[in-house]
């Protein structure tokens, strides 16, 4: 039997820059956003900023936006390549690779640990 659900829009909020690409976080009430300047920014629920990380280098695009199953982790993908790891608590990178093109989207994998 179909069941009808129903969504309704409980709040409105603003950005100060146009919204691109927003995530929500698997295990927290936290809202990953790319804006239109190439800066990723965390949002609680409440939409009380947890931080805001610039663009990798000026005129770059987030283009994808992944968390780590566990929540604890965010990966940013950008148009010119650039690709950073952020743990939730601090905006600077954990991690940074510089790949050959443009990142288009993202995925966390989980591996078995090899030679075992």
């Amino acid at each position: 039997m179909a069941q009808n659900l129903v969504m309704r829009q409980m709040d409105e909020r603003q950005t100060e820059h146009e919204v691109s690409l927003l995530v929500w976080s698997p295990k927290m009430d936290i809202l990953a956003l790319s804006l239109s300047t190439g800066a990723v920014s965390l949002y609680r629920l409440q939409w009380q900023r947890v931080w805001t990380a610039p663009p990798t280098e000026e005129g770059r695009i987030s283009s994808a936006l992944a968390w780590r199953p566990d929540g604890k982790l965010l990966a940013a993908g950008d148009s010119g390549g650039g690709l950073t790891i952020r743990h939730i608590e601090s905006a600077a990178g954990i991690h940074s690779e510089q790949l050959d093109s443009g990142v288009v989207s993202l995925a966390w994998l989980e591996c078995p640990q090899l030679g075992k």
